[in-house]
């Protein structure tokens, strides 16, 4: 980006040519938001995953009954998250289970495989070492990565930089409470990761959406105010001379300095 913008003029042409450089690195394959299979949201302590497992119950109500869905809370010691799940997951009328173990996940799983669609959600400390875990043992289970929009530069490296698990997607939250997504912005511009939906606001009133660069790419700009976006006008190609049409006078002039020449000889 330093060296496309070296050279500009202005900065409402720099600020263009940022936009557009990034919101083409950003672009990648439309994906949609899940809603059948076994599905287990891992990330960060406070990325907002309770939240969005019930969301994306509620949102896949729309295809499948909630009688055919299932929402696990695993391994979740934190004081008040369970009932916090139960308190949400009952405003879009799917079951509620708990597992506070691997074993009893699976026998969890077991007992609900007649279930179209199963949410798990999983605790934000060690959550790579419990996405792990889930991955052993259920090997048919689905992992999605959650990542809030302004991610610290640590979290967004765990996720994107683990060749050890294999992510079906990659989940963005608090897109309306961001401030600072640059991290994030690295991270995707090194990362291919498909992102299968994006969440904001604090109800399940917010149905989630489909990743735009240009909005995120927008954000980060932000900072600089809003102007034009002016893209640098390009150069035009040189073209290369052609050979120069002769007049009559310089033919002629030619042919008097050849006669000169034989006459002196």
């Amino acid at each position: 980006m330093l060296d496309s913008v070296r050279n500009l003029r202005s900065v409402e042409e720099a600020r263009g040519l940022v936009f557009q450089l990034l919101a083409d690195a950003l672009k990648r394959p439309a994906m949609a938001v899940p809603q059948q299979g076994v599905h287990a949201l891992c990330g960060p302590s406070g990325a907002g995953k309770s939240l969005m497992v019930v969301r994306l119950a509620k949102h896949a109500c729309a295809t499948v009954d909630a009688e055919q869905q299932a929402i696990i809370s695993y391994c979740d010691q934190r004081p008040g998250a369970w009932s916090q799940l139960q308190v949400l997951a009952a405003q879009t009328g799917v079951e509620c289970y708990r597992a506070s173990d691997a074993q009893t996940l699976k026998l969890l799983l077991d007992d609900l495989s007649d279930r179209k669609t199963i949410w798990i959600d999983t605790p934000g400390t060690d959550f790579l070492a419990h996405a792990e875990t889930l991955h052993s043992a259920a090997p048919g289970l689905q992992l999605h990565a959650v990542l809030p929009v302004d991610a610290t530069v640590t979290s967004v490296q765990k996720v994107l930089e683990t060749p050890v698990l294999s992510w079906a997607s990659l989940m963005l939250s608090k897109q309306d409470e961001a401030a600072h997504p640059w991290p994030l912005i690295q991270g995707l511009c090194n990362n291919a990761l498909g992102i299968s939906m994006v969440s904001q606001g604090a109800t399940l009133g917010s149905a989630p959406t489909a990743f735009e660069p240009a909005k995120l790419v927008e954000m980060a700009l932000s900072p600089l105010g809003e102007m034009p976006r002016v893209l640098p006008k390009k150069k035009p190609a040189r073209k290369r001379a052609s050979p120069a049409v002769e007049s009559p006078k310089t033919v002629v002039a030619k042919r008097s300095r050849a006669t000169a020449k034989v006459m002196n000889a």
